[in-house]
C-alpha cells in the first residue's frame, strides 16, 4: 500500500491514495489540489455511461418481445446498464481523485461489466430466469469486491480472466445453442477492444505519451472500451431465440416459457 501523502490543501487529502500513486497513474499529468486531477481520463469516461442509457432506451422500446431473453425479461437487460453506468462513475471518480476508493469502484465496474456476460450465457444455456440470474451476478461480484479489497495488485489480472472466460463462454454457448445471431457485433467487440488496449499498453508504458495535452490514449481506451460494450450487448440482443441454424437451414426452436 503506498503512503504517498498530498498537501492540506488538495481535495482529496487524508484519503488513502490509490496504488499507482504517486507517478504510475498512467501518461496524463496529476493536477495536486483540483477535483480532477486528469480532465481528459475523467470525463471520457461518459461514453460508458451513455452506454447505459442507450441500452434502457433500446430495450424499452421493446420489451415483452419474445425473440430475445434480454427483451423477455429486461429486468436482466438493467444489469448490464448498471454495470456500464458503475463503470463510468467509478472511473470517472478514479481518474478524478486518484484515491483507493475511487480505484476500487473503478475497477467494480468493470468486474460488474464483464461478468453479466459470463452469467447471461449461463442464463442462456440453463434458462436460470431473472433471479437465479441476479443471485449468482451480485455473488461473484462480491467476491471480486472482496478480492480487490484484499489483494489489489492483481485486479488486471483477474479482469483479464474475466475477459477470456467472457469470450470462450460466448463462443461456446453459441455453438451449443446455434441460435441466428449477428456475428458482426461480437466480431467489432473484440476489434474494438483490442484496439483499445494496445492504446493502453501505450498509454501505461509512456511509450506514446504528452502529459499536459487533452488529447490522451488512456482517454480513447475509455472511449472504444464504451463502444466495445455497446457491440458486445447488440450482439446478445440481436438473438433470436426462436430459431436456430443447423446445417444452413433456419429450424425453429422452442419459444421461452416464463416460469
Amino acid at each position: 500500500m503506498s503512503d504517498f501523502q498530498v498537501s492540506p490543501d488538495d481535495p482529496y487529502f487524508g484519503m488513502r491514495p490509490a496504488t499507482c500513486m504517486p507517478d504510475d497513474c498512467f501518461c496524463e499529468a496529476l493536477r495536486y489540489g483540483e477535483w480532477i486531477r486528469q480532465p481528459a481520463n475523467t470525463w471520457s469516461n461518459l461514453g460508458f455511461v451513455a452506454v447505459a442509457f442507450l441500452i434502457v432506451i433500446l430495450v424499452s422500446r421493446r420489451k415483452g418481445d419474445e425473440s430475445n431473453r434480454l427483451l423477455l425479461f429486461p429486468s436482466i437487460s438493467w444489469l448490464f446498464a448498471f454495470g456500464s453506468l458503475l463503470t463510468g462513475v467509478g472511473s470517472f471518480f478514479y481518474h478524478a481523485s486518484f484515491t483507493f476508493v475511487g480505484q476500487w469502484f473503478d475497477v467494480m465496474g468493470m468486474y460488474f461489466s464483464i461478468t453479466f456476460f459470463l452469467v447471461y450465457n449461463l442464463d442462456r444455456l440453463y434458462d436460470l430466469k431473472p433471479k437465479k440470474v441476479y443471485l449468482i451476478y451480485f455473488a461473484m461480484n462480491g467476491l471480486l469486491g472482496l478480492a480487490l479489497y484484499a489483494i489489489p495488485e492483481a485486479r488486471r489480472y483477474l479482469f483479464a480472466a474475466c475477459v477470456l472466460i467472457m469470450i470462450a463462454s460466448t463462443f461456446y454457448s453459441q455453438w451449443k445453442l446455434k441460435t441466428l445471431v449477428e456475428n458482426k457485433y461480437i466480431t467489432w467487440a473484440i476489434g474494438s477492444f483490442v484496439v483499445a488496449y494496445g492504446l493502453w499498453l501505450l498509454d501505461i508504458k509512456h511509450i506514446v505519451c504528452e502529459p499536459n495535452s487533452l488529447w490522451q490514449l488512456h482517454s480513447v481506451w475509455h472511449l472504444l472500451g464504451a463502444v466495445s460494450a455497446m457491440f458486445i450487448f447488440l450482439y446478445f440482443l440481436s438473438e433470436d431465440v426462436r430459431e436456430t441454424v443447423s446445417s444452413g437451414d433456419v429450424k425453429k426452436s422452442p419459444t421461452i416459457t416464463i416460469g
